[in-house]
């Protein structure tokens, strides 16, 4: 399988997408390969777990399996010309192409087939644009890139149609949509699990943070209707003590469907949303927690991890609370990203490039193997080095 890994984020390719147990490329920092040994094996036994009709992915395709062996790496450089800050990065579900954020004003398609890379530019009016996240539709038709623009700063959403982009390859593909809110910042997206969500159609959730005139922030979620491309459904908002950054769909503890929300702006929280009995409810964790950057969730929906930024610590989320943390002992390294495989048998924890001689920070957790021990460094080596060329 590949990852595609940046300085501080990166994504797994899908399975469907291009497996050919070859070394694909990373963009501008590293990219994890493929362990035919290991991986190939994997892909099978997701694949015959959701073929069952009655089959719990969550329990078949991953809780009923022996951990996975540790994977092997290897890395390779690809360029990807004008590339900032990157910061957020998704792959089309069919793995040909994967979407580039960089932080102000620009996104990056990066071709597979072709190692090539397209940079569009997606603001409105000239207006400084910051770019927080994306998410495609399962289906792949759309992708949806919420940010906000910074004066006046305004949440804004702008959709990518796929079918625009591979007939015209240019920013007729993009659109920026009509659903806006002055005074909040858009951070984050996310589709439901295999729960579903409030609608039970599989709209998005869009997070928006907003401080508050009294102190503090206001976390608000919100469903967009991919029918009308407006906000239609679940409403709701919570008082914070941080800005927020991401969210990810982790069911309660009867298993059903709710919201994991992530927050480190000037401050930490952590809050979740649920509904029970179809009753919604907001819960809080303890206020004196680090930082957090960002979540990801198992594909079974069953389980996340939680990166805290400020405490070098991984949690894992589950049941609708944070129940267990691993700190990460790498020397100063800090950290920022999660995300798992497709198959949810590994997940990637990435951050910043540090130490001397130089290394990109990669650790691989497999499941369910949540302990220091088994959290394996697989960092980039000789960062610092061609063809790599890193300096942070």
């Amino acid at each position: 399988m590949r990852w595609l890994v940046f300085l501080s984020l990166l994504a797994c390719s899908p399975e469907g997408g291009r497996r050919d147990g070859s070394v694909d490329v990373g963009v501008d920092a590293f990219d994890a390969g493929f362990d035919a040994g290991t991986d190939a094996a994997d892909a099978s036994d997701a694949m015959d777990a959701r073929m069952l009709p009655d089959a719990d992915p969550g329990d078949v395709g991953v809780d009923a399996e022996p951990p996975r062996a540790r994977g092997m790496y290897t890395y390779e450089r690809a360029e990807v010309e004008d590339l900032g800050e990157a910061v957020r990065v998704a792959f089309h579900p069919d793995g040909t192409y994967a979407v580039v954020l960089q932080r102000f004003n620009f996104v990056h398609l990066y071709d597979w087939e072709t190692q090539t890379a397209t940079r569009i530019d997606v603001r409105f009016a000239d207006r400084q644009f910051r770019l927080e996240d994306i998410e495609f539709a399962p289906s792949g038709e759309v992708a949806y890139i919420v940010g906000y623009d910074v004066t006046p700063e305004t949440g804004v959403i702008v959709k990518l149609d796929d079918a625009t982009w591979r007939a015209a390859g240019d920013a007729t593909a993009f659109t920026r949509l009509e659903e806006i809110r002055a005074g909040q910042r858009f951070t984050a997206i996310a589709y439901p699990g295999p729960l579903g969500g409030p609608a039970g159609d599989g709209r998005p959730v869009i997070l928006a943070t907003q401080e508050r005139m009294e102190g503090g922030f206001l976390a608000r979620i919100r469903e967009l209707d991919p029918a009308t491309d407006t906000f239609d459904g679940l409403v709701e908002s919570q008082p914070t003590d941080a800005g927020c950054n991401d969210l990810s769909f982790v069911d309660n503890e009867f298993r059903e469907w709710g919201i994991a929300i992530v927050c480190g702006t000037n401050g930490s929280d952590v809050v979740y949303y649920s509904s029970i009995g179809g009753i919604g409810e907001w819960r809080t964790e303890e206020s004196d927690l680090e930082s957090f950057s960002r979540i990801d969730t198992q594909r079974a929906g069953k389980r996340a991890l939680a990166v805290s930024f400020g405490g070098r610590r991984v949690y894992r989320f589950q049941g609708g609370s944070l129940d267990t943390a691993v700190t990460l002992g790498f020397g100063t390294l800090g950290i920022w990203d999660v995300s798992f495989s497709d198959d949810g048998r590994r997940a990637l924890i990435v951050g910043r490039a540090a130490t001397s001689p130089l290394r990109g920070l990669v650790l691989e957790y497999r499941h369910n193997l949540f302990d220091l021990a088994e959290i394996t460094d697989v960092s980039v080596p000789d960062f610092g080095d061609a063809p790599y060329n890193g300096d942070s």
